[in-house]
């Protein structure tokens, strides 16, 4: 179905979001662990814009999994909108949402990486609580993994401490693939060969001018790559996908299910 909207969320289990807006493009997958019980997901993602020149991206992992931990999730993903309309920095962000975690209890541990991109100048701001490094490729830019979290997860306290901020150029053509840990850990598998996996598969696959087609085929291969059992992973699993089109694409989004 057709939709104008201008946020990208992720769905329910079993579907996938494809956007081309004038400035992103976007595709992603969330799949909760062990759909023979509860088909809900902690993780998320969001794209959203701020204004008519501010985006946010974000990938996040609540800790737990069912009914409790979207819930939980939820509130999250609304608090990190809420802050970025603010107009406050991803820095700022973070600690915000640490003390927020905290003092809801113990148990509302949640990785988060954030990042608000600005269009005028292209810079794409990101910090990171706990959360795996997205791989980004760029025209003049190889595909590579952004820098490591620099602060623990949130609910820990310890984020204002150790957050830093950084920064990649999003320009035209520049591609971003974020994720959630469910995708990369197995359990007898290097997490760096995992990391080095994704990388490859951005590195074969990336030209600067890719059609919403191509990005879809791209996240397919990624899961194809590290493939990812519903039924038996003992964790939820997130990707996305974003694009800057070289040339604007109009303001088109579609909801497609998928199948198995």
């Amino acid at each position: 179905m057709a939709t104008s909207s201008r946020d990208v969320e992720e769905p329910a289990s079993g579907f996938a979001v494809a956007r081309r807006s004038t400035e992103m493009a976007t595709a992603g997958r969330c799949f909760p662990s062990g759909l023979r019980g509860e088909p809900i997901a902690g993780d998320f993602f969001d794209v959203v814009a701020l204004d008519e020149d501010r985006t946010l991206i974000a990938v996040g992992d609540v800790v737990g999994h069912g009914v409790e931990a979207a819930g939980r999730m939820h509130v999250l993903r609304a608090e990190n909108r809420a802050l970025a309309m603010d107009g406050l920095s991803v820095v700022e962000i973070a600690r915000l949402l640490d003390v927020l975690q905290c003092s809801r209890g113990p148990e509302e541990l949640a990785t988060l990486w954030l990042g608000i991109h600005d269009r005028r100048t292209d810079w794409l701001e990101y910090a990171s609580a706990g959360h795996p490094p997205p791989v980004f490729a760029g025209v003049d830019d190889p595909a590579h993994l952004l820098s490591a979290a620099s602060a623990p997860p949130l609910g820990s306290g310890f984020v204002d401490r150790h957050v830093l901020v950084d920064r990649v150029r999003l320009a035209p053509g520049g591609l971003l693939l974020a994720y959630s840990d469910g995708l990369i850990e197995r359990p007898g598998l290097d997490l760096g060969d995992q990391m080095a996996g994704l990388r490859a598969v951005v590195e074969e696959i990336y030209v600067p001018a890719l059609s919403q087609a191509a990005l879809e085929r791209l996240v397919d291969r990624v899961l194809r790559r590290l493939p990812h059992d519903p039924v038996e992973a003992p964790d939820d699993v997130c990707i996305l996908a974003v694009h800057r089109p070289l040339v604007a694409m109009g303001d088109v989004g579609y909801l497609i299910q998928r199948s198995g």
